[in-house]
């Protein structure tokens, strides 16, 4: 399987027709691909091997259209992986099965920004392999032990330039200020063995119960970290159709390989921790229509932020910590969601979640909104299969029209089925830092902000309905399904930031993605 996306080449058209003149408009599109490739062999009953190759390419581009074509700024982002995993499935017996699976891979992720004096970039290239091997043995009837451990190697590269200003003498200036950029450079690498245990206990009357622990053990450049991570989840069905459950687990990871390299960063850094509690309940109110309410709690620990602490003077270079392990956030609130099964017509869901996240920037500081928190988050999926069927194949069959290849072929074109449905989203808007007021700085000309508040305000409400038609026909030996995707389709100029004009006076939206159609034709052999 392969794709690739074509709203970077319909966009800058669609714009020209849709802005009324002397209008502007600076919309953020994305440009992807990805691939799929699986190849399955299996010479002996208790063996089958598998190669699956998979990677995709995510960039996302400022498209202007209109009087804003003179924005005189360019921004882009790019994540990118490729990867290999092979797997070998034994099993040996009825009651035991191992998975053995080497994989290999390559990851990039990129930012840059050219706006006038500001020009920044950063890269960051990964190469990652590694082993897992897991073993799961039926002891009996309700009770299976799983096992496991793994290998996770990185070879990282950090390339970095970044501006910034220097002010020789105080005021008033004799020098004028200097503009440079600091370029860094920086690649390491780290090791993580991990090895894991779990009883599945179940279900015995209505009962399951699942404990595990997991120990980590990280390694960059040359420091060595532990980590202890106890799991458990529980489910019980307190009568038919109505089930408790509730789940515990401490998970940690290390942070940004840059936080970690040595001269930019701290290779004294302990993982990042969360601690994730979960309670709710499950309950059928018809054979088609669920309902699954969860609460949920997330306390972060150890969190990596920035840090100005002096550690060492040698030879009047003063040695900053960088980062440190002063940071901590929480996450808390409840998840609703209303499903209808998959019937003959119809199936959909409504789903709405309900939360906040704090989490503290940087040392000795309060808990304050994170950049990503979205109070409301409330998602309408829909589709119906229309009642409207014509069995022209049918009656080809039963000699009330007429046989042939040509005929069947048309027949069966004819014989599809339709089917509509829809997605509609609403969703707070995420936090933004607004401008108050600006200093004309006469020695440079430029504007320096001053902020009213870091995610003091938020972004417009996010809501979007995309639409999408179906019609699927099926023939002798494929199927063929064309469809068409009303994206947006009411023509919401949802926000994803505000650009603010020179002055920090005004600013604008950086629109996403208008109204746009997508004609499309899947077949199935």
């Amino acid at each position: 399987a392969a794709r690739r996306s074509y709203l970077d080449a319909l966009l800058p058209l669609a714009l020209q027709l849709l802005l009324p003149p002397g209008a502007g408009s600076l919309t953020a599109a994305p440009v992807y691909w990805d691939y799929q490739f699986k190849l399955e062999y299996r010479p002996f009953t208790a063996h089958t091997f598998s190669l699956f190759a998979f990677g995709s390419d995510d960039t996302l581009k400022v498209i202007t259209g209109g009087n804003a074509d003179n924005f005189g700024a360019t921004i882009g982002t790019r994540q990118g992986f490729n990867r290999i995993v092979g797997a070998w499935e034994w099993r040996p017996s009825s009651r035991l099965t191992n998975r053995f699976s080497p994989w290999v891979g390559v990851e990039i992720n990129r930012f840059g920004a050219n706006a006038g004096p500001i020009n920044a970039g950063i890269e960051i290239r990964t190469r990652t392999w590694g082993l897992r091997d897991d073993l799961t043995y039926t002891l009996m009837e309700g009770l299976n032990l799983n096992a496991g451990a793994d290998m996770i190697g990185t070879i990282f590269n950090f390339d970095g330039s970044l501006p910034f200003s220097l002010e020789v003498g105080a005021f008033p200036r004799v020098f004028p200020r200097l503009s440079q950029s600091i370029s860094l450079n920086q690649a390491g690498t780290s090791t993580t063995w991990g090895t894991y245990g779990e009883a599945e206990m179940g279900p015995w009357k209505g009962f399951k119960l699942v404990m595990g622990f997991r120990f980590e053990l990280f390694e960059f450049a040359r420091a060595y970290k532990f980590s202890a991570m106890p799991r458990a989840a529980v489910r019980y069905e307190v009568f038919p159709g109505t089930t408790l459950k509730a789940a515990y687990g401490v998970y940690e990871k290390l942070s940004a390989p840059q936080t970690l390299a040595r001269n930019i960063g701290n290779v004294n850094l302990a993982p990042e921790r969360s601690r994730h509690h979960i309670i709710g309940f499950e309950h059928k109110l018809t054979p088609f229509l669920n309902l699954d309410v969860q609460l949920f709690y997330n306390r972060r620990s150890e969190l990596v932020v920035e840090s100005n602490r002096i550690l060492a003077v040698n030879n009047g270079v003063v040695q900053l910590e960088n980062y440190a392990n002063d940071g901590r956030g929480q996450s808390y609130g409840a998840e609703i969601l209303l499903r209808h099964e998959l019937t003959k017509n119809f199936f959909g869901w409504i789903a709405y979640t309900i939360m906040r996240s704090d989490q503290v920037p940087k040392y000795n500081l309060p808990l304050r909104l994170f950049e990503f928190d979205q109070t409301h988050i409330l998602t309408l999926v829909g589709q119906y299969k229309l009642p409207w069927h014509l069995p022209f194949r049918e009656w080809s069959r039963l000699g009330r029209l007429p046989r042939g290849a040509f005929w069947n072929t048309g027949w069966a074109a004819l014989s599809g089925d339709w089917s509509i449905g829809g997605r509609f989203r609403l969703v707070s808007g995420n936090p933004t830092t607004p401008y108050t007021t600006a200093t004309h700085d006469l020695d440079t000309n430029a504007f320096v902000p001053k902020s009213g508040g870091i995610n003091s305000a938020r972004l417009p409400t996010f809501h979007q309905l995309d639409i999408r038609v179906d019609y699927k026909m099926a023939f002798d030996s494929f199927l063929v399904n064309l469809y068409v995707d009303l994206i947006n389709a009411y023509n919401r100029k949802n926000a994803e930031a505000l650009l603010w004009d020179f002055r920090y006076r005004e600013s604008a939206p950086l629109a996403l993605l208008p109204f746009l159609p997508v004609v499309g034709l899947a077949a199935e052999f």
